[in-house]
């Protein structure tokens, strides 16, 4: 364990962002600010100083090597390993979440998360299956269709898609039978159903909001809506932290 010596390496306007801790607080800063340098001291001062156990406290973040070197910092700033931090991707996050949570959307445990060139292949086959021309009609634009709108509330809610394409409708529907009856869950899948879980299970959100007592976000200019509302459901009755870019940059 080291001794944190924050007035030496921060200077007064991270500081000021590290300690405050008394209610939801965004932070604007731009490039070589040192955004990172701020939410991993702020980590290690929860921890540290606050008393939060690391599995109270969430960080996300935008990629996995951003998760990574975040976590390397703070283990570095607190001088042991951070075991049960919830550290990581939007995705990364709920995919955790929905391997613990699995039976409720009627998925078996060890689904299989599939990856763009797999729903390709998939939507290829279906094309194929449904006599569609995929030269006229490529596999790629209703890959896009669909991934579009699994990134909508519409499909968290359970809504079907709309036919604004040749046969939408009846590629997205068969796609989904397939990736049923295979357990596999894409990509989009995973914030969606994660969403999904949250509105319609009481009982699950109850449980990770008092899980998470410190939320951390880290870009928060780049997040979607259904990024957005992931992190709106989670942080009611916990204290949240924003660091974004500002708008024009």
């Amino acid at each position: 364990m080291k001794q944190l010596d924050l007035e030496k390496v921060l200077n007064e306007e991270q500081l000021r962002a590290v300690k405050y801790i008394d209610s939801p607080l965004l932070v604007l800063a731009g490039a070589g600010t040192g955004k990172t340098k701020v939410i991993t001291h702020k980590v290690a001062y929860l921890i540290e100083e606050i008393k939060i156990p690391v599995s109270n406290i969430m960080a996300v973040t935008f990629t996995n090597k951003a998760a990574n070197e975040m976590k390397n910092r703070i283990e570095n700033i607190i001088g042991y390993a951070t075991k049960g931090l919830w550290i990581g991707t939007f995705h990364s996050l709920a995919l955790r979440m929905l391997r613990r949570e699995h039976a409720i959307l009627g998925l078996i445990k060890n689904f299989t998360v599939i990856d763009q060139d797999d729903r390709l292949s998939l939507i290829n086959r279906i094309l194929k299956e449904l006599n569609i021309d995929k030269k006229k009609y490529p596999g790629k634009a209703y890959l896009n269709l669909i991934s579009k709108f699994k990134n909508s509330l519409d499909y968290a809610r359970g809504k079907n898609i709309e036919d604004s394409y040749y046969k939408c409708v009846d590629v997205f529907k068969r796609y989904q039978e397939v990736c049923k009856s295979s357990n596999y869950v894409d990509f989009d899948d995973i914030l969606a159903y994660t969403v999904r879980l949250f509105e319609e299970q009481e009982s699950v959100l109850s449980y990770y909001r008092k899980l998470f007592r410190y939320i951390l976000v880290d870009e928060y200019q780049d997040t979607n809506l259904l990024q957005f509302y992931f992190v709106k459901y989670l942080s009611e009755g916990s204290n949240i932290f924003f660091i974004s870019a500002p708008l024009h940059e």
